[in-house]
C-alpha cells in the first residue's frame, strides 16, 4: 500500500520491465492485467511472482541453496518487504530461482550444441572438405551438417555433451524421420567436451575430449 503512493516510480518500473507501455494511452501487459480483477492473496502472489521474475533481486542466486531458502542471504529490508508472503515465500523464491537458472542452463546448452557443430565443421574443413552448416538455415533438414564426398553425401546430426551426460542422446521426431529416409547417409556424431566448458567464456580445441 505504501508503494501505491509512489505512482510515478511504480509506472516507470512497469514500463522498464515491459509490464506496461505508453503510446497514446497507457497499456497494461496482459500477463499483469490477468491479476486486476480481484485483490485477493492469489492475485497478490501472482503479481509478486511476475515482478520477481521480470526484475529478480541480486541476492536470489545466493539465497537458494540446494533447493532450499537461506534467508540469511537476503538483506533485512528486502526480507521485511517480503514478509507479507509468509509461508509461501520459500516455494515462491525457489520456483523463480529454478526458472532463472533453467533459462541460463538452456542458453548454455544451446551454446554447447553450437560449439559441437562448429568443431565438426572445423574438422571437416581441416580434412579439405567443404561442408555446409545447414542447421543455420533451418531445422527442417533433420541434421546439422551436409558434407559431400566422392562416393556419397554425409548428413551429420551433431550432439554435444559433457562426460557426465555422454550416456544419453535425445533425437527429435524430425531427426528420426530423416534418419529413416536417408539411411546410411544420415549419421549421428557425438562431441564430448570437458566439464570445464560450462564455466568457460570461450571453448577451444583442448576442451574436446
Amino acid at each position: 500500500m505504501a508503494a501505491s503512493t509512489d505512482v510515478l516510480g511504480t509506472a516507470r518500473l512497469l514500463v522498464d520491465i515491459n509490464l506496461a507501455s505508453i503510446t497514446d494511452v497507457v497499456a497494461i501487459n496482459p500477463v499483469l492485467a490477468a491479476f486486476d480483477s480481484k485483490a485477493d492473496r492469489h492475485s497478490l502472489l501472482g503479481i509478486a511472482r511476475l515482478l520477481l521474475q521480470r526484475c529478480p533481486p541480486a541476492w536470489i542466486g545466493a539465497a537458494i541453496v540446494d533447493g532450499r531458502l537461506a534467508p540469511e542471504f537476503i538483506p533485512d529490508s528486502d526480507l521485511e518487504a517480503l514478509s507479507w508472503v509468509g509461508p509461501d515465500l520459500e516455494p515462491l523464491l525457489v520456483e523463480i530461482h529454478h526458472r532463472l537458472t533453467r533459462a541460463a542452463f538452456d542458453e548454455r546448452r544451446k551454446m554447447l550444441g553450437n560449439a559441437g557443430e562448429l568443431a565438426i565443421m572445423s574438422a571437416l574443413r581441416y580434412e579439405r572438405y567443404s561442408p555446409v552448416h545447414v542447421a543455420l538455415l533451418s531445422d527442417w533438414y533433420g541434421y546439422d551438417i551436409e558434407n559431400r564426398r566422392a562416393s556419397a553425401t554425409e548428413r551429420l546430426e551433431v550432439k554435444a555433451c559433457v562426460r557426465a551426460t555422454a550416456d544419453r542422446v535425445f533425437v527429435s521426431r524430425n531427426e528420426f524421420d530423416k534418419a529413416a529416409k536417408f539411411g546410411s547417409e544420415w549419421r549421428l556424431i557425438q562431441v564430448i567436451f570437458s566439464s570445464s566448458v560450462m564455466v568457460e567464456r570461450t571453448i577451444i580445441a583442448p576442451h574436446v575430449e
